[in-house]
C-alpha cells in the first residue's frame, strides 16, 4: 500500500474549502482530509489543491489539432493541457467530410488508452449534427 499526505493552504472539495489542511492519499485514491498529522507530508502550504478540470470541447493544443490525424498528436494534446489544469477531455472534431471524421475517430480510438497526460473520456463530434438553418460559421457542404 502506498500512502502520501499533502498539505495545502486551501483544499477544494465538493462540499467545502479547507484551510491549512492535509489530504491523505492511499494507493492513488483520496481517502481523507485531516486537520493535522504527525506523519511526513509533501508541503504545498503556499498553494491550493483542487480537482482537475474537464474540457468537453477542445480541438487541439500547442499547434496540434485532432483533425490533422497525426500519430502522437493526441498524446501531445493530453500532455499539454495538463498545464492548464485539465485532467480529462473530449477531443473535438471540426465540421468535415465523413472520411476526415472517420480518420480522426479511428486515430482517437487507436491512441486514447495510451495518452500520458489528461485522459480521453470520449469524442465530441462537432459537425455532423448542425442543421443548415442554424449552421453558424460551419461549412454547409458537410
Amino acid at each position: 500500500m502506498s500512502r502520501q499526505i499533502f498539505k495545502a493552504k486551501k483544499i477544494f472539495t465538493k462540499d467545502a474549502v479547507l484551510e491549512n489542511a492535509y489530504m491523505l492519499i492511499e494507493d492513488g485514491i483520496i481517502k481523507d482530509f485531516l486537520e493535522h498529522t504527525d506523519e511526513d507530508y509533501v508541503d504545498f502550504s503556499a498553494s491550493y489543491l483542487a480537482p482537475g478540470l474537464v474540457d468537453t470541447h477542445i480541438h487541439g493544443y500547442g499547434n496540434m489539432d485532432i483533425m490533422d490525424v497525426k500519430e502522437g498528436y493526441l498524446d501531445g494534446i493530453s500532455k499539454g493541457i495538463l498545464e492548464t489544469g485539465v485532467t480529462s477531455f473530449l477531443p473535438t472534431t471540426l465540421t468535415a467530410s465523413a472520411e476526415q471524421l472517420d480518420a480522426a475517430c479511428a486515430l482517437i480510438g487507436k491512441e486514447h488508452k495510451t495518452v500520458t497526460g489528461a485522459k480521453v473520456r470520449g469524442v465530441f463530434l462537432e459537425g455532423p449534427f448542425f442543421t443548415e438553418t442554424y449552421k453558424g460559421a460551419q461549412n454547409e457542404k458537410y
